[in-house]
């Protein structure tokens, strides 16, 4: 069974397949799409919004807020990376990009 909420479910739980820290890392892509965007990238119906993870087509941020950093949006859409292996891998990693883009900024 799956259990999450749908709107911040990786792709792979979406498949039924075993939590990990990617998971974690996928939804905190969705956390910072909200901030950036005002929306979640995903809506709609439950099953729809699985669909919608796995296929992973969320609209850049930059599209729905043209003044993001072209960074920060790399960085947003690295962590919501539709195929597991795409993404950030570590939370460790995740902190070190974050550091990185604060002192771009």
């Amino acid at each position: 069974s799956i259990i999450g909420t749908p709107a911040y479910l990786s792709p792979e739980r979406a498949r039924g397949k075993e939590a990990s820290c990617l998971c974690d890392i996928y939804a905190l892509g969705i956390i910072a799409y909200l901030m950036f965007t005002g929306d979640l990238p995903y809506k709609g119906e439950t099953v729809s919004i699985l669909f919608q993870h796995i296929g992973g087509k969320a609209p850049p941020i930059r599209e729905l807020n043209s003044s993001i950093d072209r960074d920060v949006s790399v960085f947003v859409q690295n962590l919501m990376a539709a195929e597991a292996k795409n993404r950030i891998q570590t939370m460790q990693d995740v902190s070190n990009a974050i550091k990185a883009l604060l002192q771009k900024l």
